[in-house]
């Protein structure tokens, strides 16, 4: 596995299920921010001091579907000024 990047950091999410008219509890529609540090763990092969690593703030935008009351999986689109635009899909777990 080659690993350019790591982001570190928190996001805030806000659920708009409302808004669309979901009121099944298994569904959510969500949009928010997040802010942190991107670290760039990229070889530096010309040593020309090059470090992209730099605070990074971003937008991210998904859904969630739960076939439980705890367990489901999310898929998500998001970016940030360093991170640049990032697709996700996972599992998400309701504490």
């Amino acid at each position: 596995m080659d690993l350019d990047w790591l982001n570190a950091g928190v996001k805030g999410n806000y659920y708009f299920d409302h808004v669309f008219g979901i009121t099944d509890d298994a569904w959510d529609v969500y949009g928010g921010a997040n802010v942190g540090y991107s670290f760039d763990l990229r070889d530096d092969h010309d040593n020309n001091g090059h470090d992209g690593s730099d605070f990074n703030v971003g937008l991210q935008i998904g859904g969630r579907w739960f076939w439980n009351d705890k367990w489901g999986v999310y898929v998500e689109i998001g970016g940030g000024n360093v991170s640049g635009f990032s697709p996700g899909i996972g599992l998400t777990l309701k504490l």
